[in-house]
């Protein structure tokens, strides 16, 4: 299974998400087109929606039949016609040290065929990040939305705090939501011109909803970087978390030894290349079982501008993910590959790929299998509106001993094909201060 995420990831590196557009930074598009030429903003509000209709299959081996995707009682699988829509609010502020985001907004599915026609989920999400002074960081946040299995994969670029919930029509999830929260602080000084250590702590929590009990973790870790040549980076850290799933006696801890790299600098054949990785060991243990299990883990990043306007980006890791979404800890290897570019000045093509393979912390020998696929084009009709056609694919498989979030059938596939109208409109804008 291991081979066959690598094979994937290499042969797709080069993909991407429509429905991820606050990852790809990196991209420089045309200004004037849809949603482009708003890259310096001290603060904005801004609104989106989007419609359209097109043609879904699904094969959703759920014994219980409900609260997942179509959310229909009557059919455990499904093809024909569905519509789509959905709308949402954006709002951020950079202001000296200070930063804030937040976003809010519904998106919805229509089925002609089924008798419950509709199923409807929220996002809801706030975070912020505020400068100290003498290198500390306080950060917070807090976000309402449906169980998925979207934090298992790596994402392609390093995410900020004020990063906010963004939702996803293309990414299957289930209809039941969830409310967590999460607070931390780091600290980051330089010992000498190339030395540098950094520290930090982070809380985060999930209260309880339906089948799942509430979740709590707090991790800290250090690091001492080096910088050894130019754009070249080496370091090494120590990070401990502990989480706990319901009751006192479901508490997991990790420690985490990992050494890496950072390199970014221009090379010849691009405009820009960063690359991250890095290689460790982690050890794992629980409140039942006192004993620690050893197993190598690691993490790697790489992002590729490709002329003016295209970006390719790959993400690996690696590890235990003690995570929100799900009743358990889980140890895999995920990847996620993905490219977008401008074809004309009012054409974009965007691609990305996903690929899971793990097991449980109970059941070790217990797979967990995910697969994700989007492809899209779309076009500018103004700068405030643009037209796509996305094509997207999504398949999982758990085995039967897993314990399952809320609405999470063992085995789920399916593949939409939609085209939509979609509009961004800038309600507030105001450029940053020189």
């Amino acid at each position: 299974m291991k081979l066959a995420i690598a094979m994937i990831v290499v042969g797709t590196m080069f993909a991407s998400s429509l429905a991820e557009a606050q990852e790809w930074r990196a991209e420089r598009p045309f200004r004037g087109l849809f949603g482009s030429g708003v890259v310096d903003t001290e603060q904005s509000l801004t609104a989106t929606a989007s419609a359209g209709s097109g043609w879904g299959k699904t094969d959703d081996r759920n014994t219980s039949r409900r609260h997942f995707l179509i959310g229909s009682d009557e059919t455990t699988r499904f093809q024909g016609a569905v519509s789509t829509a959905s709308a949402g609010l954006t709002y951020s502020l950079n202001r000296g040290a200070a930063s804030v985001g937040a976003s809010a907004g519904s998106t919805g599915q229509y089925y002609p065929r089924l008798s419950r026609r509709v199923a409807r989920r929220e996002y809801a999400g706030v975070g912020t990040s505020l400068g100290l002074g003498a290198g500390f960081i306080a950060q917070a946040s807090a976000s309402y939305q449906p169980y998925s299995l979207m934090s298992m994969y790596p994402v392609l670029y390093e995410p900020r705090a004020d990063d906010t919930v963004v939702a996803n029509e293309d990414f299957p999830a289930s209809l039941e939501h969830y409310v967590s929260y999460s607070g931390g602080a780091s600290f980051s000084r330089n010992i000498t011109r190339r030395t540098t250590f950094s520290a930090g702590y982070i809380y985060w929590s999930r209260t309880s909803s339906v089948q799942m009990e509430p979740y709590h973790k707090h991790g800290a870790s250090s690091r001492i970087t080096r910088a050894v040549g130019r754009g070249l980076d080496l370091y090494a850290g120590y990070g401990y978390s502990e989480a706990r799933y319901g009751s006192a006696d479901r508490r997991y801890v990790n420690h985490q030894i990992d050494v890496g790299v950072n390199y970014g600098r221009q090379l010849s054949f691009s405009r820009r290349s960063t690359i991250t990785f890095s290689t460790g060991t982690s050890a794992q243990g629980s409140a039942q079982n006192e004993s620690l299990r050893y197993r190598a883990t690691g993490a790697a990043r790489l992002n590729q501008e490709l002329g003016r306007t295209w970006n390719a980006s790959l993400a690996y890791n690696r590890g235990l993910q003690f995570l929100e979404t799900w009743p358990e800890p889980v140890f895999s290897d995920s990847a996620s590959a993905g490219v977008s570019g401008f074809l004309t000045r009012r054409s974009q093509l965007r691609f990305a790929v996903r690929a899971l393979s793990g097991s449980t912390h109970s059941n070790t020998n217990a797979d967990a299998v995910s697969y994700s696929g989007t492809a899209g084009i779309s076009f500018a009709v103004s700068r405030h509106v643009s037209t796509s056609l996305t094509y997207a694919y999504y398949r999982h498989h758990f085995a039967e001993n897993v314990v399952l979030a809320p609405g999470f059938p063992s085995h789920y596939e399916g593949q939409t094909v939609r085209a939509s109208v979609n509009v961004w409109a800038p309600i507030f804008q105001r450029a940053r201060r020189p």
